[in-house]
């Protein structure tokens, strides 16, 4: 029985009316502030008063550079939203014409602004970033699946434009889910009416787990084909306002490229069908499907169904791939690999399919796809600098040449792999004497020296957890930090300078009769870098006198590791001894562990036979063993 509020009376229709006017007329409904919190509203309205001040301020104390009046209107915007948020009021109008104006025409220090140039990739540059992955990538992965997973992340970004937190852990993203969690899990959509209840699952993290991917076999006028079905659940946001998007990606002819055969070749790996006789990967592309049986899904095991796809290591319990990983792999592909002039990131692929969708699509489907309200997000950050239409010849009439123009704007057209040059003994030399660097290095010498003279020794400060050591890791992560940004920054400026002296190198010799220079790199023709499995140590007889043999023959490590070379022989006899053969010295029969051998299935008596076989068959000298 339905009563008014506080009265314990059934309350009529009229009554209902009344109460609906009277709140209607009273306004918004809040509690009172505290008197605290109103002479802290009270104080910032005046602080904004004296905007001068507080925006000088602001630029002088960032240490990152001068900031651009775009970076400063948007600090502005948000003071403005918690100002109203508190006080139920706007801020007075000529205050805020006062403070724009300041920022753009008067303030001091700022960076001029000026638009930062974005890369877009072109699908061909996308489909060179899959196979240079896989063929020449000689990036250090703990395992097989560690590069297979980079290589999904790569192909579900380029097929959908999803940003990093759809995927990935991410900073911002655990920062909303703590604060979703503050506030019971409950969302409200843009205008505040409807609240929505998310389900207890997702409460903690939105990972992209294997109940988010569908795989499952469809019934076409050419056979049966496979297609993965990707649902995404976490946006933008403070809110985390719910759109879910779901996409269809049907199987494609290069392999490399195919999301069917990425999930099909992880799903196995972790026993993920409910269906338990699917082990290998072509279980899944014999099944077929039964007559007027248009479509037949692959369901995944309940246990495993709230589990991250991508993940750190093998278990199921292992943590979820975070977002920088995964950055640092793709920008060192596009950098080192690629030898790309401009940075490769998440955000340049998720340019280059909006860019894609802009010319197939309405703004509405771009709009849905990148998760924007309206165009003018993909106006000012994600559409094409780079104009692609052959304008000249438009305007006279001719024939217009666009595939050139398209060329010529991809990142793969300036792509240079000599670009990149290790550092001399020089260079880091003078990384070491910038003024930023020697002050974070004097901090960290005198935080250490403190905590060596409070305890003796950093060992002792860090069991006691002292203040005096929490300072001393703030220092190091701090020296860490610029000395690695001092890096990028030299090795950024190096690049642009290379790619500048090989343009006029070229000109200056023309010009001058000389022979032209060649900047190619010559190809390797190293064999490990083939897929599959990277089979090239099966050939190989012999092996280097510092790399381990067991580690070479290990096929659950990647292949850097594999390969490791230390720095002495010794350190290699050790390594080999404590790690490898003192678990073996209980065994009569022993199987060489090195590739070549493996395959021919040779066995030892003992470990002293498998000293004397590697020495003689394979170059390693180990050590002797003990009486």
């Amino acid at each position: 029985m339905s009563t008014m509020s506080g009265h314990g009376l059934k309350a009529s229709k009229r009554d209902y009316t009344a109460h609906r006017i009277k709140l209607k007329q009273h306004g918004r409904h809040k509690k009172p502030n505290a008197v605290s919190t109103e002479l802290k509203v009270q104080n910032i309205a005046e602080w904004w008063q004296r905007h001068r001040k507080f925006f000088q301020w602001l630029v002088d104390q960032n240490k990152k550079g001068p900031q651009q009046s775009v970076t400063l209107l948007g600090y502005f915007r948000i003071l403005k939203m918690v100002y109203v948020r508190l006080t139920d009021k706007e801020l007075d109008l000529q205050v805020v014409r006062d403070v724009n104006n300041y920022i753009r025409y008067h303030l001091e220090g700022k960076k001029k602004d000026s638009p930062r140039p974005k890369s877009v990739p072109s699908g061909e540059d996308f489909v060179k970033m899959l196979h240079y992955h896989y063929a020449r990538d000689r990036d250090r992965y703990d395992n097989e699946r560690q590069r297979v997973q980079q290589a999904f992340l790569m192909i579900i970004h380029g097929s959908s434009g999803v940003r990093p937190s759809s995927t990935m852990r991410t900073h911002v993203r655990t920062g909303n889910e703590h604060q979703s969690q503050e506030h019971g899990g409950e969302r409200k959509d843009e205008s505040g009416d409807e609240v929505m209840e998310v389900p207890e699952e997702d409460s903690e993290f939105h990972t992209l787990r294997y109940r988010d991917l569908e795989l499952s076999a469809v019934r076409t006028q050419n056979g049966v084909r496979y297609m993965v079905r990707p649902k995404f659940r976490h946006f933008k946001g403070g809110e985390r306002r719910a759109q879910n998007k779901t996409f269809s990606w049907l199987d494609q002819d290069d392999i490399l490229t195919c999301p069917v055969a990425h999930l099909v070749a992880l799903a196995p790996d972790d026993r993920a069908f409910k269906v338990a006789e699917i082990t290998p990967a072509q279980h899944v592309l014999q099944i077929g499907l039964a007559q007027r049986q248009n479509q037949l899904v692959f369901h995944w095991r309940d246990d495993i169904k709230d589990k991250p796809i991508m993940r750190t290591g093998s278990s199921l319990d292992a943590d979820e791939v975070s977002d920088g990983m995964a950055l640092k792999r793709l920008s060192s592909l596009g950098k080192n690999t690629m030898g790309y002039k401009e940075s490769l990131t998440w955000y340049c692929i998720r340019r280059m399919v909006l860019n894609k969708i802009d010319h197939i699509g309405s703004d509405e489907t771009r709009n849905q796809i990148s998760g924007h309200f309206d165009s003018r997000t993909y106006r000012a950050h994600y559409m094409d600098q780079q104009i692609g239409i052959d304008v000249i010849a438009a305007v006279r009439g001719h024939r217009r040449e666009e595939d050139i123009i398209e060329d010529v704007n991809s990142m793969g057209s300036s792509a240079d792999t000599n670009a990149n040059r290790q550092f001399s003994t020089e260079d880091r030399a003078a990384i070491e004497q910038t003024p930023e660097v020697v002050e974070a290095r004097v901090r960290l010498q005198k935080t250490s020296q403190a905590v060596l003279d409070a305890y003796g020794s950093i060992a002792r400060g860090r069991r006691d957890g002292c203040a005096l050591f929490q300072e001393y890791e703030s220092a190091t992560k701090q020296y860490r930090a610029v000395k690695q940004r001092m890096t990028a920054q030299r090795q950024s400026r190096r690049r642009q300078a290379y790619f500048e002296a090989r343009d006029n190198a070229l000109i200056e010799a023309q010009l001058g009769g000389h022979a032209v220079p060649s900047f190619a790199q010559p190809m390797e023709e190293e064999i490990y870098h083939r897929v599959p499995e990277r089979a090239f140590l099966a050939g190989l007889a012999t092996c280097l006198k510092t790399q381990c043999l067991f580690c070479l023959g290990d096929e659950m490590l990647s292949v850097p590791d594999r390969q490791r070379q230390f720095s002495k022989e010794y350190t290699m006899q050790k390594h080999t001894e404590h790690c490898h053969l003192k678990k073996l010295y209980q065994f009569t029969e022993i199987p060489c562990p090195h590739p070549y051998c493996r395959q021919t299935v040779v066995t030892l008596r003992d470990v002293q036979h498998l000293k004397s076989h590697a020495q003689v068959v394979h170059g390693a000298k180990l050590r002797k063993s003990r009486v």
